[in-house]
């Protein structure tokens, strides 16, 4: 008794033997790891130009001053308000910035605390790439040794 799907099953072994060779051979292999290097790479360049340069200093720079701005005409508008008390008002609006300065030094801080972590993440994952791409290698390597063996 002949089964029919005995030759669809060879064929689809046959491929997918086909297709594992070709994704496990050295020139593939090389391919995949030079593609993730690159990959990798360009983000993190790319992420540590936008963060250095000077367009991102100054954008920090022209919100921290917008904010400033913003906190100088509305304790203008609140002392017009209320002219009784100024002195007091005053004092407690110049405490505001004050204040509103040390909280803007910290959000340059958690930037630049950003900006260091974003750079450890994308060397980290070139890293992961790396040792992807080094498996990979070992993979085709050991698939090879035993086609040789054979």
């Amino acid at each position: 008794m002949n089964n029919i799907a005995i030759p669809v099953k060879n064929l689809t072994t046959a491929n997918l033997d086909s297709i594992s060779r070709f994704a496990q051979s050295p020139e593939i292999v090389e391919a995949t790891k030079n593609s993730i290097e690159q990959y990798f790479s360009v983000v993190q360049e790319s992420f540590m130009r936008v963060t250095q340069s000077n367009a991102f200093s100054q954008l920090n720079q022209a919100l921290a001053s917008n904010y400033q701005r913003f906190a100088d005409e509305y304790t203008k508008s609140v002392l017009g308000l209320f002219s009784q008390g100024q002195d007091l008002l005053r004092q407690q609006v110049e405490q505001g910035n004050r204040r509103f300065e040390q909280i803007t030094e910290a959000g340059n801080r958690v930037v630049k605390a950003g900006v260091e972590a974003g750079a450890d993440a994308a060397n980290e994952a070139e890293d992961n790439a790396d040792e992807a791409s080094s498996k990979l290698e070992q993979i085709s390597k050991g698939k090879q040794g035993g086609r040789n063996q054979r």
